[in-house]
């Protein structure tokens, strides 16, 4: 049997007066709840609970209960703090963006990343030649356009719409495109 549950069901027991009304709490029966409190008994050799009419607490009961509600809040401390440290991005991060999606898309929210993720270290090189992404100087790159086949994991982000556009004088001199070409 897992020691914490042991441990859990022993509290809710102690706490709540009674096996019958730690089960309800706990949500499984009565019988579960005393068949891990003899289990518990048994692996320490030792008799936590007097029973009888009324639920007293053995010496060694009373200091597994203390003892063991320290130790499951250092727990819940110890779980808490770490998940705080990976709720909160730290670190650094180096990131390569084409010129055109940092001004149209990213320096907008720049911002606003930064204040939500003060300990993370942003280093945005904006350029629009393809870094080698293998050499580990960057953790992550934005391209725009096809990539061409890699070992490199892609995901779409925004769409990259392109417009041929021509003032009417070059289109008086050359005409309309008829042909989509693709060199």
């Amino acid at each position: 049997m897992n020691q914490i549950v042991e441990m859990q069901t022993y509290i809710a027991v102690v706490e709540a007066g009674s096996i019958t009304h730690a089960a309800k709490r706990l949500g499984i029966t009565k019988s579960v709840v005393s068949q891990r409190i003899q289990q518990l008994e048994q692996r320490l050799s030792a008799a936590l609970i007097h029973r009888g009419r009324s639920m007293l607490l053995t010496e060694a009961g009373q200091e597994f209960y203390r003892q063991s509600t320290k130790i499951l809040a250092e727990l819940s401390d110890l779980e808490a703090s770490i998940s705080a440290r990976h709720e909160h991005l730290s670190g650094s991060f180096r990131l390569s963006v084409p010129q055109a999606f940092n001004i149209q898309f990213l320096a907008p929210y720049l911002a606003e990343f930064m204040q939500l993720y003060p300990e993370l270290k942003l280093d945005i090189e904006s350029s629009d030649q393809f870094v080698n992404l293998n050499n580990g100087h960057y953790d992550a790159a934005i391209r725009m356009g096809e990539l061409p086949d890699s070992n490199l994991i892609s995901q779409s982000i925004a769409p990259n719409h392109h417009y041929i556009c021509a003032s009417p004088d070059y289109l008086k001199v050359y005409g309309r495109p008829t042909v989509d070409r693709k060199d």
